[in-house]
C-alpha cells in the first residue's frame, strides 16, 4: 500500500511540474502579436493613409477633425491618452533589439536593418561588435528617464543606431547652432527625429522626464521646420504600422504631422505634404476626372521650344531623374564639376548645397540652403558662353527668393509641380556667376543650368531669307516642318515619374531562437547522488546564479556602446537587471525563461523518479 501511495506521490508531482514548466514557457516568451515587417520605401513620399490601421485607430472623438479644433492642452491631453489606453503590450529594452529586423527593415528584407542618422544597412552580426551598432535613445536617457524601462524600451521611441555616431552625438540636443553644442543630422532624417521627440513628449511626459521639447531640441520653430523639411516616407509609415501590430499603439505625428503646429498652437504651412492628405482618416477624395486630353494644345506650346534652345551650348542637370520623390540629396563640400557638350561647370565655395535631391515629381536637382540658413555657390563661364540660364523652384510650395550676382528673383514655380523658372543672367562682360538664397526665404530647388551663346542665332536665320529669293512654296513648307518635329521630341526628354516598384515577397524570417542546453547536463548528473534535498537545493539555484553572471558582462558592454552617459549611471542598475537578463543572445525571444523552466521540471521529474526507486529498493 506504501509503495502504490509514494508512486501515485511521484507520478502526481511529475505531472504538477510537466504543467509548471508549460506555464513557464507560455507566460515566459516575449508575445509575438504579429509577423508583420517594414513593407516601406526611403525617400519615398508618403502622400496617403489608405491601406494603413489609421481609420480604425482614428475614431470615436478622436478622428482629426475632432483632435484638430482642441486647444493645445486638451490636444496634448486627448493624443496622450489615446496613445498610452492602446499602448497594450509595453516591450522591454532587449525586445527593441529582437524586434529590430521587422520594424527597421525596408521592402520586408528582414536580413537587415537601417540605422539612424547614416542609414546604413546593418545585420545581426553588427550588434555582437560593441563597437559596431546599438540602440539610440532619441530622447537621450540623461536627459529623460534615466533608464531603459517604459519610455526607455518603447519601439516607437529608441532607434539602432551605428555605435560611434551614436557616441559623436552623445546627449546633445537637437539643432543647427551647431558651434553651440546642438547636434544637426542630415537633411533626410530630421522630419523622423522630430516626430520621435514629440510623440516622446506626449506619450510619456512626466513619466519620462519629458516635459519640455527645448530639453532636447534648440527650439520649437526648429522643431517645426524638420517636420515639414523632411516629410514622412513609406518606410517611417511602415515602421508606424509594425509598432503598433507589437505594441498597439500608433505615433500619432506620423499619420498626422499637422498636429504638431496645433499642439503648440501654430498656423500649419500651406502647402505641406502629409500622408493625411485632406485629412479623412484614410479616405482618399477622388480627383475629378480631366476631360481635357486633346494631344494638340501641348503640340503647339512645344513649338516654342526652338526658340529656347537655340545657340544653347550645354545643358547641365544634377543626377538621374525618375527616382523616389523629395529626396534632400547630401551635403556638397570643397568643389563638384558637371560635364555636358563638352563643357564643364565646376561649382566652388558652396554653403548649404546639397546634390542628388530631387523634387516631387522625381526630378534631380540641387537643393540650395536648408530650413533655416542661406546658401550659395560660385561658378565661372568661357568667353563663348554669352548667357547663363538656372531653372529654379520653391523647395515644395515655400516662397523662394534667389539672388543672382546682386540681383534678386522673387520664384513662384513650386517643385512639388516639378515646374521651373528659368533665371537668364548676361555674361557677356560678367564670367562669375554667384548664386544664393535671401534670408526669410532659404530654400530653392535648381532642376538645370544652361550655357548659352548669342553667336548661335543669326544661324537658325539663314534658312528663312534665301529660300524667298528663288523657290517661293517649296522652301516655306520644309522650314516649318523641322521646328515643329525635332522640338516634340526634346520635351520628352524630360522623364516624368517612372514607378519604382521592386515588390520584395521575401519570408519575413528572423534568425531568432537558438536555445543552448548545456546546463541541462550538469544537474542531471548531480540528481543521482543520494541525498534527496540536495540536489533540489543545487538545481534551483545553479543556473539562475550562471544566467547572472553572464547577463551582467552583456549589460556593461551595452552600456559602453551606448552613447548617452546616464546608461552606465547606477541608478539604471534596477532596471536594467529586469530589461538585459535575457540579451546575451542578439535573437532572445524569452529562451533564458523557457530553459529555466525546463530545468526545473527536468531535475523534479529526476527527484520524483529517483524517490519512486528508493522506495521500491526499500521495500
Amino acid at each position: 500500500m506504501k509503495h502504490t501511495t509514494y508512486k501515485l506521490t511521484a507520478l502526481a508531482l511529475a505531472a504538477l511540474m510537466l504543467l509548471s514548466s508549460l506555464w513557464i514557457v507560455i507566460t515566459a516568451a516575449p508575445a509575438d502579436y504579429s509577423t508583420q515587417s517594414n513593407s516601406g520605401k526611403r525617400d519615398e513620399v508618403c502622400v496617403s493613409l489608405d491601406g494603413t490601421s489609421a481609420s480604425a485607430y482614428y475614431t470615436g472623438s478622436y478622428t482629426f477633425d475632432s483632435l484638430a479644433v482642441l486647444s493645445p492642452s486638451s490636444l496634448k491631453s486627448s493624443l496622450h491618452t489615446l496613445m498610452t489606453n492602446t499602448h497594450k503590450n509595453i516591450t522591454s529594452y532587449a525586445d527593441c533589439r529582437d524586434y529590430v529586423f521587422r520594424v527597421d527593415c525596408e521592402e520586408n528584407d528582414t536580413t537587415h536593418a537601417t540605422t539612424l542618422y547614416t542609414d546604413y544597412s546593418m545585420t545581426s552580426a553588427d550588434w555582437s561588435p560593441s563597437w559596431a551598432c546599438n540602440r539610440e535613445h532619441v530622447w537621450p536617457q540623461s536627459l529623460g528617464g534615466n533608464n531603459t524601462s517604459g519610455g526607455g524600451a518603447d519601439l516607437h521611441h529608441i532607434r539602432p543606431a551605428e555605435a560611434g555616431v551614436n557616441s559623436s552625438r552623445g546627449n546633445k540636443p537637437y539643432g543647427e547652432t551647431t558651434s553651440k553644442g546642438f547636434y544637426e543630422p542630415a537633411d533626410h532624417v530630421k522630419g523622423d527625429v522630430a516626430r520621435i521627440i514629440l510623440y516622446v513628449y506626449v506619450r510619456w511626459d512626466a513619466a519620462w522626464g519629458a516635459t519640455d521639447v527645448t530639453e532636447v531640441f534648440e527650439s520649437v520653430d526648429i522643431l517645426l521646420a524638420w517636420c515639414e523639411l523632411d516629410p514622412v516616407d513609406t518606410w517611417e509609415m511602415g515602421r508606424n504600422e509594425v509598432v503598433e501590430s507589437i505594441q498597439g499603439n500608433r505615433n500619432t505625428f506620423i499619420d498626422y504631422p499637422e498636429l504638431a503646429w496645433h499642439l503648440f498652437g501654430r498656423e500649419v504651412p500651406e502647402g505641406m505634404v502629409t500622408p493625411s492628405g485632406s485629412a479623412l482618416n484614410g479616405e482618399i477624395p477622388t480627383p475629378p476626372a480631366e476631360p481635357e486630353t486633346t494631344p494638340a494644345p501641348p503640340a503647339e506650346e512645344e513649338t516654342e521650344d526652338p526658340s529656347a534652345t537655340a545657340g544653347r551650348l550645354a545643358l547641365f542637370d544634377f543626377g538621374a531623374n525618375g527616382g523616389a520623390s523629395h529626396n534632400d540629396g547630401s551635403d556638397i563640400t570643397g568643389t563638384k564639376s558637371y560635364t555636358a557638350g563638352g563643357y564643364t561647370l565646376t561649382l566652388t565655395g558652396p554653403t548649404k548645397l546639397y546634390g542628388g535631391a530631387r523634387d516631387a515629381k522625381g526630378n534631380s536637382c540641387l537643393k540650395l540652403g536648408s530650413s533655416k540658413s542661406t546658401g550659395s555657390f560660385t561658378f565661372t563661364v568661357g568667353d563663348d558662353v554669352d548667357e547663363v540660364v538656372i531653372h529654379a523652384a520653391q523647395y515644395k510650395a515655400n516662397k523662394t527668393v534667389v539672388r543672382i550676382n546682386g540681383t534678386q528673383y522673387s520664384i513662384q514655380t513650386s517643385s512639388n509641380d516639378g515646374e521651373y523658372t528659368p533665371l537668364t543672367l548676361d555674361t557677356t562682360q560678367t564670367k562669375t556667376v554667384t548664386v544664393a538664397t535671401v534670408s526669410g526665404s532659404p530654400r530653392c530647388m535648381i532642376n538645370t543650368i544652361e550655357f548659352r551663346s548669342n553667336a548661335a542665332e543669326p544661324d537658325t536665320e539663314a534658312p528663312t531669307e534665301e529660300p524667298t529669293e528663288e523657290p517661293t512654296e517649296e522652301p516655306t513648307e520644309e522650314p516649318t516642318e523641322e521646328p515643329t518635329e525635332e522640338p516634340t521630341e526634346e520635351p520628352t526628354e524630360e522623364p516624368t515619374e517612372e514607378p519604382t516598384e521592386e515588390p520584395t515577397e521575401e519570408p519575413t524570417e528572423e534568425p531568432t531562437e537558438e536555445p543552448t542546453e548545456e546546463p541541462t547536463e550538469e544537474p542531471t548528473e548531480e540528481s543521482t547522488e543520494e541525498p534527496t534535498e540536495a540536489p533540489t537545493e543545487e538545481l534551483t539555484e545553479e543556473p539562475t546564479e550562471e544566467v547572472t553572471t553572464e547577463a551582467a558582462p552583456v549589460e556593461s558592454e551595452t552600456e559602453k556602446a551606448t552613447d548617452e552617459p546616464a546608461e552606465s549611471d547606477p541608478a539604471t542598475s534596477a532596471d536594467t537587471a529586469a530589461g538585459e537578463a535575457t540579451e546575451t543572445d542578439p535573437a532572445d525571444t524569452g529562451c533564458g525563461s523557457v530553459f529555466a523552466g525546463g530545468v526545473v521540471m527536468i531535475s523534479l521529474l529526476s527527484l520524483g523518479v529517483f524517490a519512486v526507486a528508493r522506495k521500491r529498493k526499500e521495500d
